[in-house]
């Protein structure tokens, strides 16, 4: 059991030690690129200067995280060992910063579909709109260790399910939306509809009939299903493979040329690289795509409850 705590924390240590340059060039461009965009569109276009600076917490958060890992005397260490928890922070508080700019905005971005428009790309915007889109590429670019990645996505899926409505009537401002939205809600069911009883897939129809509860029930299982689940599982995969390479270069640096096959501690014989961690454990389920369909089937009926 301690050799999977001690193979955990060494896996930690490694990927933060590792990530370190890229969050530096991450944070720096999230501080430069969110700063022009509040200036020149929500501060100069749309003369909102007020929520220009309420929003503009987010690149001075960026611009401290970057300034820390460029600071090599001790502002490097402190992040490296600290990172997922101010990771963490700085994307729960870039989440809120988006959802600010999008609820208070002159200028809604759902007006790109006036005229109609594609559902797929209806179902990006939305994500977009809610932050979902940030929360991906962080997960992806950044790679925090995938304990942590589900603690963020889960967290940011929460406060997602709490602004839904909020969102979503901002978002059927637009005139045009009402079309590629029913669409995408009539795709999704019937993408799911393979595993569902034919009077499931009705009463649920029955239950959504209004633009709202389309749109509720569509962000509601993108941020459950697309935005912690189906991540999750791809993340998981990737980080299978670098664990892997983790451990066998362990090996080579502790002249250990034949894999081990056992994951106990003591049939590691005290090698904590060849113990299989926590995560190893308890994510083996993520492997599964029957599994992982199920579970987005079960999250598609239970929005419509919400």
């Amino acid at each position: 059991m301690f050799g999977g705590w001690e193979a955990e924390w060494q896996w930690r240590r490694h990927v933060n030690a590792q990530a370190a340059d890229m969050d530096r060039m991450g944070w720096l461009f999230n501080a430069v690129a969110y700063s022009l965009m509040l200036i020149f569109r929500h501060w100069l276009r749309q003369g909102q200067p007020g929520l220009a600076v309420a929003a503009g917490t987010q690149p001075m958060v960026a611009a401290l995280l970057a300034a820390l890992t460029a600071h090599r005397s001790w502002g490097r260490g402190f992040y490296m060992r600290w990172r997922e928890g101010l990771a963490f922070l700085a994307m729960m508080h870039l989440q809120w910063s988006v959802r600010l700019l999008a609820v208070n905005s002159n200028e809604n971005v759902m007006m790109h579909f006036k005229d109609g428009g594609s559902p797929l790309f209806l179902l990006f915007m939305l994500a977009l709109n809610n932050a979902l889109i940030w929360m991906l590429i962080f997960i992806f670019h950044g790679r925090p260790v995938l304990p942590v990645c589900g603690a963020l996505l889960s967290a940011a899926a929460v406060g997602s399910l709490t602004t839904t409505r909020e969102m979503c009537g901002r978002a059927l401002e637009a005139p045009g939306v009402v079309q590629p939205l029913s669409e995408l809600y009539s795709l999704l069911t019937l993408s799911h509809f393979t595993a569902m009883h034919p009077g499931t897939a009705d009463l649920l129809a029955s239950q959504s009939r209004t633009p709202e509860q389309q749109c509720m029930v569509i962000s509601n299982w993108m941020n459950l299903a697309g935005g912690v689940l189906l991540p999750l599982a791809l993340l998981w995969r990737s980080e299978r493979r670098a664990r892997r390479r983790f451990r066998r270069r362990m090996r080579q640096q502790h002249g250990q040329q034949q894999p081990a096959t056992q994951d106990t501690i003591g049939g590691a014989q005290g090698r904590w690289w060849e113990c299989a961690t926590i995560t190893d454990r308890s994510c083996r389920w993520l492997e599964s795509p029957p599994l992982l369909f199920c579970l987005s089937n079960l999250i598609w009926i239970g929005v419509h409850a919400l």
